[in-house]
């Protein structure tokens, strides 16, 4: 990222830090789908990780700041978070072979919902959880649920 980029991703991490309620009260709303290998897609500093973690068995958290992910792991010694760094808009090589039950992907770009998509057409038994892209689907995913 450039500086500026950083700064202002820097900046609103910061600010989000500051809504623990809101992200209590939006895991709330599809913790009850949560369960096995979860895939958070742009999960930041874990703050909505750590409202749904003790109903899944392992989390792979990816983002792209690498600080905010080694932190993430720090949080959770023992293996039970890990992380990636990740470019969504890239070709995800970094999660190959990677198979999760259930997909949370909440404030991403929308642009990585056509990625997603192809993502979540590997199985399907895989929960989406997040926000609908803004672009057509190019691949349906029926089995899928969205929430």
């Amino acid at each position: 990222m450039s500086g500026e980029s950083e700064r202002i991703y820097e900046e609103a991490a910061q600010r989000m830090a500051l809504l623990p309620n809101y992200y209590a009260w939006i895991a709330a709303r599809f913790s009850a789908h949560v369960r096995g290998k979860v895939l958070d897609l742009g999960c930041g500093a874990g703050f909505v990780i750590r409202n749904y973690l003790a109903r899944a068995d392992s989390v792979l958290g990816v983002d792209l700041d690498r600080g905010l992910l080694a932190r993430l792991e720090a949080q959770y010694p023992g293996g039970k978070v890990r992380t990636a760094c990740v470019d969504l808009l890239g070709d995800w090589h970094e999660l190959d072979g990677f198979r999760a039950d259930v997909i949370v992907a909440l404030d991403v770009k929308h642009d990585a919902g056509i990625a997603l998509q192809d993502a979540t057409a590997q199985t399907g038994e895989t929960k989406l959880i997040g926000r609908a892209p803004t672009k057509p689907m190019a691949t349906p995913v029926p089995a899928s649920r969205a929430y």
